[in-house]
């Protein structure tokens, strides 16, 4: 007798190996599974504009990328003396403009020279619900804990975010044109405004990602949400908030990732990473010179096989 949904994850028409180059960016179950393929020995590139929940935030950031032009509009508002940018994550805000905008170049630069490199980009989109600052009318990634009143919210429709993200792709597939594109929902659910509403807003996002994979060449989806809220459906996968996945569930769509883009050989070296970074992050006061010996002979031999690796 069954007592579960669980949902086969078939094979994917490519495979993703520690040669290929990743770009991860959305919300905050983008964090989860980039860190992941990071400690796992991938190249990848993790969130470099912080965690950003709504696909117009999300496609903003994506365009500027895939700008070469210099000419970038910040969206930085002034408040009390400090500086915000209304388009990245709350660390964005500065009491010097100038650094503000020198920040925002350098990641900016990191995420053009990534992305213009990158094989895969997943993006992962947790809300269709947005703040727009009412003097500026724009549409914010984050309202930096500044008053309520200078903001309004809107849930978006399917057509809105096909168009902005459609277009982002487009512009992405300019400066790269081999990049696939892998869309998720976030399965954290967000009850600001109510359970219906998180309903309407995930309907939202999992309609417009079927028309994006329809309409676009080379996009495609994993069902991150489906495997929370339809396989697992159990409030022992989540958090003491009840609200975000946690490790269990995270481990076990880890696994699920495993099933759709790795071959044997990936799995095997992403154990090899995995060990050796448990070895090095559990590291003792006092070590035996053989010990430190082995942390250094693995780290060398990794880093044959991958140089990318951060230094042990």
């Amino acid at each position: 007798m069954k007592f579960r949904t669980e949902i086969e994850i078939e094979k994917f028409p490519f495979q993703i190996s520690h040669k290929n180059r990743l770009v991860f960016i959305g919300s905050c179950f983008a964090d989860e599974i980039g860190m992941r393929f990071k400690n796992s020995g991938f190249h990848s590139l993790v969130n470099p504009f912080g965690v950003i929940f709504n696909p117009i935030s999300i496609a903003g950031i994506l365009n500027d990328a895939a700008n070469t032009s210099t000419e970038i509009q910040h969206h930085i508002i002034e408040h009390n003396s400090r500086f915000y940018s209304l388009k990245h994550h709350g660390s964005f805000a500065s009491n010097s403009k100038a650094n503000l905008e020198q920040q925002i170049a350098e990641q900016n630069n990191l995420l053009h020279n990534n992305l213009k490199q990158a094989d895969f980009l997943f993006i992962t989109l947790g809300t269709a619900v947005t703040y727009k600052h009412i003097q500026e009318n724009k549409v914010v990634a984050n309202c930096h804990k500044l008053p309520n009143n200078l903001f309004n919210n809107n849930l978006l429709n399917i057509a809105e975010v096909v168009e902005n993200l459609g277009t982002s792709v487009e512009k992405l597939r300019q400066i790269n044109p081999a990049l696939k594109v892998i869309f998720t929902v976030s399965p954290v659910r967000y009850f600001n405004f109510g359970m219906h509403k998180n309903q309407l807003s995930k309907a939202t996002l999992l309609l417009a990602v079927e028309a994006l994979t329809q309409r676009l060449n080379n996009c495609y989806y994993f069902p991150a949400y489906e495997l929370v809220i339809d396989d697992l459906r159990d409030y022992r996968f989540m958090k003491e908030d009840l609200i975000h996945p946690n490790k269990q569930a995270v481990d076990y769509i880890w696994g699920k990732i495993e099933q759709a883009f790795l071959n044997e050989n990936t799995l095997s070296l992403c154990k090899r990473v995995q060990s050796f970074n448990a070895m090095n992050n559990h590291r003792m006061r006092e070590e035996s010179n053989e010990f430190k010996e082995k942390i250094k002979s693995e780290y060398e031999a990794l880093k044959q096989l991958l140089p990318h690796l951060a230094t042990a």
